[in-house]
């Protein structure tokens, strides 16, 4: 049933008067589940009284009323004033509205409340959850962290009373996007508030108070671009972050532009070596407030602080297992079958092995210790054989760690995959799995091309028993190395897989199609190959792309482990009830040739210049930008120009949208992203500033360290 009542909002020299329609949203029929009700709200502008007398300047007010007392309509009966948070919302709404065109057009907005009571388990969850609904202009939460729920226990009689009391219980509001001439508004929520079932029916609301808890994390990560989400993460837990990271680092600065984004910063020296654990856990000692918690996502860096965690007794898995994942050659013989892969430590060794072991090319040669792709050698020769082996061992025999061993593999041609787990006392809460396109190093027989990703596309293409069969065996694989709790990123390849990637010759889109020429018929079980597991949540963009695409934030997840948080690191586990809302690829840009970048930041300069992109680019980064040097593809270490997320409602769509080519023509950088003919002049644009990297300078090795920023690593 509708419902009307007035609105005015006074501001520092006008007062605008609304009317106001509202009621309380139908449930969705034939959904089971909802944890949220609505409450439906159309303002429609009556007039506009400029005043000079109103002397607060501070603070707008709004509030609602049941009539006006004289026929003039400048004196209304008892105002009901809304909460600031309320107030604030609407009064932002109407003044971006006043600033179009369109400046009569009646508001349209939701007010959501809970069916449950108790305590808010992150306070950004619609900002999290809503984002990119069609039809929702702005999301905004009114509540902070960790803040107690109510229900509406309210009789609703329609007055102005009755609106106010409601609003007050809200948890957050939502502005409608009606779309030009449209006026079905009924139809309009109807479609919100399907999607407001889908994505928000999980248990956002907690039964029990939640204590604040503060969390030391080490190594803060290279800028805002690559870590801002984290941190904001926290914030909306209730979590407050100490920063352990090296003097100077961009948040230190207590009253820099992120200094929001932690507490506070604890300056020390992070270098991975004999001192280490020591220096953290001084460090934590030294801040003067009690801390709950220990973590890191840099890879280098898990072991120590695994230890820290032990040594200060707080939530971790056991640094054995950390060990046991940081070794590629120990993760691989602890897998089922072992492939033949074998261990050398330098050329001489790898000599004797092969006067009594016969070996099948190509084969895959890399660090013992290492992250990402870095060293990963595919060979089809014995002479190749031998400079990777030395490459792979020189990779670390000067670092910390002193690891001047390489694993040698068997080289599997099958789809690649990421898998990400969510693990809680040994049992999946969730897993997704998404499509690892060819890197380099699949599609070349060149030995300097790497294996860096070009492309990650989520959610899978492979048929359903080719994902059981991967979260099956890789979970065991998480389980053997030691590991109960916590969030895994995880890489493998299919053998025997019914699909393979490939171009396709009607329209040309790389993708995953059922497997020609040679097939299986069946004969042979897909066998799933496990390259690495990483303790620790996907890299930063992949990250943030599953969170766009299930609504489950794998930061979010290893903080609350982190702190022992265990009521609401399963509650906020659960993804969205439809499944994937879209298909996203992570596109990786990377560096064909050395040089030095001219171009001030090209992936800004296309959005900008095309603007009917950047509906399908929710995130972006340019790594390198003007000035900065190129190392080129036959650097060991794994460095890139850029990356982006791409999204589109059908898989076919998405890839067709974007596709990342590599070329080398002449020596000049052809990187490219092929756009369909809908955006087709785009391309001319990004592949026009991609020239823009001058080649007269070399590439000058980069030391062992870490590498400027790491997709597939955290460095």
């Amino acid at each position: 049933m509708a419902y009307r009542c007035f609105l005015a909002l006074t501001t520092q020299d006008q007062i605008d008067h609304f009317t106001c329609e509202w009621n309380k949203a139908d449930t969705v029929k034939g959904f089971v589940g909802q944890k949220h009700e609505s409450i439906d709200l159309t303002l429609y502008p009556t007039k506009t009284i400029v005043t000079k007398t109103y002397n607060n300047k501070d603070a707008a007010s709004a509030a609602c009323f049941d009539g006006y007392q004289n026929d003039d309509d400048k004196e209304f009966c008892t105002p009901w004033y809304l909460a600031p948070e309320i107030t604030s919302f609407i009064t932002t709404t109407i003044f971006e509205r006043n600033k179009g065109a369109d400046n009569k057009s009646p508001i349209i907005m939701k007010f959501i409340l809970s069916r449950v009571e108790g305590y808010l388990a992150r306070s950004d969850f619609l900002e999290q959850r809503l984002d990119g609904v069609k039809h929702i202009a702005k999301v905004v939460g009114l509540l902070r962290p960790l803040q107690q729920v109510t229900t509406a226990q309210v009789q609703i009689d329609g007055t102005a009373h009755d609106l106010s009391t409601l609003l007050s219980m809200s948890v957050g509001a939502v502005l409608l996007d009606a779309g030009s001439g449209s006026d079905l508004h009924d139809t309009l929520h109807h479609s919100v508030e399907e999607a407001l079932c889908n994505r928000i029916s999980y248990p956002w609301v907690v039964p029990t108070s939640v204590v604040p808890k503060r969390l030391a994390w080490v190594e803060g990560r290279k800028d805002a671009d690559t870590s801002r989400r984290m941190y904001e993460a926290a914030a909306a837990l209730g979590i407050s972050l100490v920063i352990i990271d090296k003097p100077g680092h961009w948040l230190q600065n207590d009253n820099g532009p992120y200094a929001h984004l932690r507490e506070g910063f604890v300056a020390a020296n992070i270098d991975v070596d004999e001192g280490f654990v020591d220096r953290i856990i001084t460090a934590v000692r030294s801040y003067d407030k009690p801390i709950d918690g220990l973590m890191t996502v840099s890879d280098s860096r898990m072991i120590g602080v695994a230890r820290a965690c032990e040594i200060l007794g707080y939530s971790t898995s056991p640094s054995s297992a950390y060990i046991l994942a940081g070794d590629k050659y120990r993760t691989r013989i602890m897998e089922p079958d072992t492939h033949g892969a074998f261990r050398v430590f330098g050329t001489d060794e790898l000599d004797k092995v092969l006067r009594s072991t016969e070996v099948s090319y190509p084969l895959i040669v890399k660090p013992c210790l290492g992250w990402g792709s870095q060293a990963v050698t595919k060979v089809s020769t014995e002479d190749e054989l031998f400079q990777a082996v030395e490459k792979a061992c020189d990779c670390h025999a000067l670092s910390p760690q002193k690891r001047s061993d390489a694993v040698i593999e068997p080289y599997i041609d099958g789809p690649e995959v990421d898998a990400n787990f969510v693990l809680l006392n040994g049992e999946v809460i969730f897993c997704e799995i998404s499509d690892d396109f060819p890197s380099p190093g699949d599609l070349d027989a060149q030995q300097s091309h790497n294996f860096v990703e070009t492309m990650v596309h989520i959610p899978s293409a492979l048929p359903p028993h080719e994902l059981k069969a991967i979260r099956n065996a890789l979970h065991q694989s998480i389980l053997r190395q030691g590991f109960l709790t916590g969030t895994f990123h995880c890489e493998a390849r299919l053998q025997y897989s019914s699909h393979e990637f490939r171009k396709d010759s009607e329209n040309g889109v790389e993708d995953l199609y059922p497997r020609q020429g040679k097939t299986n018929d069946g004969k042979k079980s897909v066998r799933v190959y496990l390259l690495e597991i990483n303790a620790r949540p996907a890299g930063y963009l992949e990250t943030v792309g599953v969170n766009l695409v299930y609504g489950v934030d794998y930061f979010a997840q290893q903080m609350l482990f982190a702190v022992n948080d265990e009521l609401r690191y399963r509650a906020l586990c659960h993804p969205f009830l439809n499944g994937p809302r879209y298909n996203l690829s992570v596109l990786v840009l990377q560096e064909d040739v050395a040089g030095i970048m001219k171009t001030e930041d090209a992936t800004a300069e296309l959005l900008h210049q095309y603007p009917e992109l950047e509906p399908h680019v929710p995130l972006y980064a340019t790594i390198k930008k003007k000035g900065d040097r190129l190392v080129g593809p036959k650097s060991s270490e794994v460095h890139f120009i850029a990356w982006m997320l791409v999204t589109a409602e059908k898989r076919r769509d998405c890839l067709r949208l974007y596709e990342h080519r590599e070329e080398t023509d002449g020596g000049h950088l052809t990187s490219m992203l092929a756009i369909e003919p809908q955006l087709g002049r785009a391309c001319h644009g990004w592949k026009a500033k991609l020239r823009a990297v001058s080649h007269e300078h070399k590439a000058i090795a980069h030391s062992a360290g870490e590498s400027a920023f790491s997709y597939t690593g955290h460095g």
